[in-house]
């Protein structure tokens, strides 16, 4: 839970900044040597629906609905936060 603390704080400044990541999965949170987290592979800011073209196969249990359906709208910090909590619940 630490872990995800600190990714959530991450994630923030990110969101602070006017940016999401836009592919946040499992396989996107890691934590290196010295036990710190890291979030990998974050979206150009402004590109978070081209990452829908990449997205890995298995992935998208940790999609945010509008992943899903782009139809429902942008992508934004709403979106990560819920990504995270599928990562979390994982």
């Amino acid at each position: 839970v630490r872990y995800f603390a600190r990714a959530a704080r991450a994630l923030g400044a990110l969101h602070a900044r006017g940016s999401a990541h836009g592919n946040l999965k499992p396989a996107n949170l890691l934590v290196d040597a010295a036990g710190a987290p890291w979030i990998a592979d974050p979206a150009l800011p402004g590109h978070a629906a081209a990452v829908l073209d990449n997205a890995v196969p298995g992935a998208i249990d940790a999609f945010a609905p509008e992943q899903l359906e782009p139809s429902r709208g942008a992508l934004d910090a709403r979106s990560d936060v819920f990504s995270l909590a599928a990562c979390l619940y994982e």
